[in-house]
């Protein structure tokens, strides 16, 4: 951001100058005195006259008449007021040219000396001036003059802390004096201690309330501190004290203020707004004075930009891109700050593209040693990430972490803590997990977190990664901790609302999501936990349906067909939703064309750990109307081990084919599952089921998922299923019901995403397995099992999904293949 840097050698050239005012407004009015009386006899009448015109400012005459006789005369009188004279009109090469002319004859006094080393200390010949102003303290030790001007001296030089020594001395013995405080100032700001400077400042405009040069310096000491409000409204009482452009540069420095103050932390965080809302009311007010002030111009480019910072701060994102398209229109370039400002933009408005041209613009035309470049690297690796720019933002991982864990300066032997080697590492961490590496972003994260318990930021990344994971009881419990440091953090709040959520702690997700998004309304993570929230709240519709394909298969039928929908409410008073639902199956037999068509409707309860649902059915399968009840529920005991339940009246679950017989069944199935993380899970399944005709059956199922590779863009998952099943009545009944048959069949499941930009993403996927089937007095085959399949998420409120498969596998010793397709959409509203 620009800052105000109109005064910065004005009050230098004035502060040396006020420090020796005091010596100046002591001289006499002629300096006839200083030589002998045959030296005044020699001198034309009207030479007093050109002293005293000289004296009041008219220094021109006297100095024609002492150039001239200087160059026939070797006057002590002449070359002294030479010096004098040329040191009041600020000649100051002629003042040192006249002194080394002279110096030889010259004895000079501590005024001429004076203005000789005060010459020196403005051409910049520190030595020479440090060394007159030790001749004339040696005629005058305690010559206020050339005190303060040897401090001024000595911070020019280099030599600021031996300044700030003899200021600091000079002002004990002299707290009242005004230009020992300045002196004192000066010392101070060449020291860097801009804040001690300003204090020294104060304490000389207290001494003297009404002095015009103090109270400007005061103004300055206040810009240069930073203080521009109090700067301004000073000028504005005292419009003497600064021009129109130094006037214009304060209100520039005060709207810049604004802008600063509207992105830090406030106790309130609507105070934030408050503060841009004032830079953009109170640039727009400059932006029409200055109109038709052609001097102005400058000015105004400058308070303009400053303005988009503004906009950007109140998250006025497409005003900020307009106002980057009118600097292009008049052929501008906007300088680095206002660029990230509009990068900043682009990515909020999902530009990714034309953010990433922008950061890189940058970063070439940048310093490779510039403090922001670190975090421009950052900002590039995201929006080429959200570009989809995945192989070009891996690249910059390996620079942005290439940090050293300590810095060395001068004066400490030991070094300090880099910051920045965190936020390579932490950026280490970032990458990993965007990329699908868990195991190496928890590894990494876990180094970090535990080195640093105390960090809310490391913390609160631990518990994203956690709840990345599947452990939503470890992220709840990690972000505790994290809240406990940092009560009111906002990146703890969201990922609180995020673990809430999946906890199925339905009425603090509605409490943080409220709390976080009516205090930071403009960031786009808060508008995110906010979106989650509505479309929790939303209706939703599931359809599903599927077909198959074979001349005559045993179980399904030939030209089978099958279509279920379920439309749930909105959520009521937080855990209860009620829905209902229509379906239709139906399949040609050996015995004729069977069709079921069914009703269904019920209520669901979900809550911490547990999640259950109550339905009734009507079901018409060409033998009258039959009711139907299943009574279901998940349990998590813990954030690895679930287990589940059902039970079912005229199971919906029955063959089709034993429906077409009228034979019905009730049924009792549950499961355990242990799933230690998104890339290993284990499940074991129970299922026995009686059928009206006599036939009990029970089956039974263990089935695995190992994550076997890992990357950006393709997961590939080993898959391992298992099942057996038995029935009382073998073969007695008009639906397949082995005596007793087992399968198993290993296979690889690709994950691959084709295209992901924000909520749309297209995937596809793919399945393989090769196993082997027997069957109780039939003997053992080969069994086989291919699919493809691709899923679209148009939105985050509606994607669908269609699969093609293929299944190879024996009936009663008899090989039939079997082709299907299977669809599924789901519609949140």
């Amino acid at each position: 951001m620009a800052t105000v840097t109109s005064y910065s050698n004005s009050s230098l050239l004035f502060l040396r100058k006020r420090a020796l005012s005091l010596v100046q407004s002591a001289r006499p009015l002629c300096f006839i005195a200083l030589t002998c009386s045959s030296a005044l006899a020699a001198q034309p009448a009207s030479y007093d006259q050109l002293v005293i015109g000289a004296r009041n400012g008219d220094v021109v005459p006297a100095l024609n008449f002492l150039r001239n006789v200087n160059k026939t005369q070797k006057s002590q009188l002449y070359a002294s007021d030479h010096i004098l004279i040329a040191g009041w009109a600020g000649l100051d090469q002629e003042v040192v040219n006249q002194y080394e002319r002279s110096r030889a004859y010259l004895t000079a006094n501590g005024d001429v000396l004076e203005a000789v080393a005060r010459a020196y200390r403005n051409l910049q010949r520190w030595p020479e001036a440090l060394n007159t102003y030790s001749k004339a303290l040696q005629l005058r030790p305690d010559d206020n003059g050339a005190l303060v001007g040897r401090v001024m001296t000595l911070a020019d030089s280099g030599k600021q802390r031996e300044a700030v020594r003899q200021a600091q001395a000079l002002v004990a013995k002299q707290p009242q004096s005004v230009d020992r405080r300045l002196a004192l100032g000066y010392a101070y700001l060449r020291n860097q201690q801009t804040y001690s400077a300003l204090r020294e400042v104060d304490e000389a405009r207290l001494l003297a309330p009404e002095n015009t040069s103090v109270k400007r310096e005061y103004l300055l000491a206040l810009q240069r501190a930073g203080v521009h409000s109090k700067a301004l409204e000073l000028a504005e009482k005292n419009p003497e004290l600064v021009n129109s452009g130094e006037l214009r540069a304060l209100q520039r420095a005060r709207v810049a203020d604004y802008v600063r103050q509207s992105d830090l932390p406030t106790a309130k965080e609507h105070e934030r707004f408050n503060q841009a809302d004032k830079a953009i009311a109170e640039s727009d007010r400059l932006l029409k004075a200055w109109a038709t002030d052609p001097l102005a111009k400058n000015d105004a480019k400058t308070l303009r930009i400053d303005r988009i910072g503004a906009l950007y701060n109140r998250a006025y994102m497409q005003k900020v891109l307009d106002e980057y398209e009118h600097f292009n229109a008049q052929g501008e370039q906007l300088p680095a700050y206002a660029l990230r400002w509009v990068a900043g933009a682009q990515l909020y408005l999902k530009q990714p593209e034309s953010a990433a041209q922008l950061y890189e613009q940058i970063l070439a035309e940048g310093d490779k040693k510039s403090p922001a470049r670190l975090s421009d690297l950052q900002a590039l690796y995201y929006a080429l990430n959200e570009s989809q720019q995945a192989s070009a933002a891996a690249k910059l991982v390996p620079i942005i972490a290439d940090q050293p864990k300590r810095v060395y300066q001068k004066g400490l032997p030991q070094g300090k803590a880099n910051p920045d080697w965190l936020t390579g590492k932490v950026m280490e961490v970032s990458a990993a997990q965007s990329s699908n590496d868990l195991n190496t972003a928890e590894a990494k994260i876990q180094t970090l977190a535990n080195s640093a318990p105390g960090n809310t930021e490391l913390r609160t990344m631990r518990a994203d990664i956690f709840s990345a994971r599947g452990w939503a009881r470890r992220s709840e419990a990690e972000l505790k901790e994290a809240e406990n440091i940092s009560p009111r953090s906002i990146d703890v709040e969201i990922s609180q609302g995020y673990t809430a959520q999946a906890l199925q702690e339905w009425r603090q997700f509605e409490l943080y999501a409220d709390d976080v998004f009516s205090r930071y309304p403009e960031r786009l993570s808060a508008q995110r936990l906010e979106r989650a929230r509505q479309l929790h709240n939303m209706a939703e519709l599931r359809v599903s349906s599927n077909g198959g394909i074979s001349p005559d298969n045993t179980v399904t039928g030939s030209g089978d067909f099958g279509l279920d929908t379920v439309l749930y409410s909105s959520p009521i008073d937080y855990n209860w939703r009620v829905f209902g639902g229509l379906g239709y199956s139906q399949g040609e037999f050996q015995e004729g064309k069977g069709r079921n068509r069914y009703e269904r409707g019920g209520v669901e309860w979900r809550g911490r750990n547990h999640t259950f649902a109550a339905e009734i059915n009507n079901q018409n399968y060409g033998q009258g109307n039959k009711q139907g009840f299943r009574l279901s529920a998940g349990h998590e005991i813990n954030d690895y081990w679930q287990y589940g339940w059902s039970l079912d009246w005229l199971s919906r679950e029955t063959p089709l084919r034993a429906l077409n017989s009228d034979v019905t069944s009730d049924s009792v199935s549950g499961y355990l599952q242990w799933q230690q993380n998104e890339g290993r899970k284990w499940r074991i399944a129970l299922s026995p089921q009686r059928f009206d005709d006599g036939n009990n059956r029970i089956s039974g199922s263990v089935s695995g998922e190992e994550r076997v590779y890992t990357s950006p863009k393709l997961i590939a998952d080993a898959l391992l299923d298992v099942g057996t099943s038995h029935n009382s009545q073998p073969a007695e009944g008009p639906y397949f019901s082995p005596e007793t048959d087992f399968s198993i069949m290993p296979g690889l499941r690709l994950s691959h995403s084709l295209y992901e930009r924000y909520e749309r993403t297209w995937s596809q996927q793919a399945q393989f397995g090769l196993g082997s089937y027997n069957q109780r007095n039939y003997g053992t085959d080969p069994i086989g099992f291919i699919s493809y399949g691709q899923r679209v998420n148009l939105d985050d409120q509606l994607n669908f999904g269609a699969t093609a498969s293929g299944l190879s596998r024996p009936y009663d010793g008899e090989r039939e293949t079997e082709y299907r397709l299977v669809f599924d959409l789901s519609y949140r509203f």
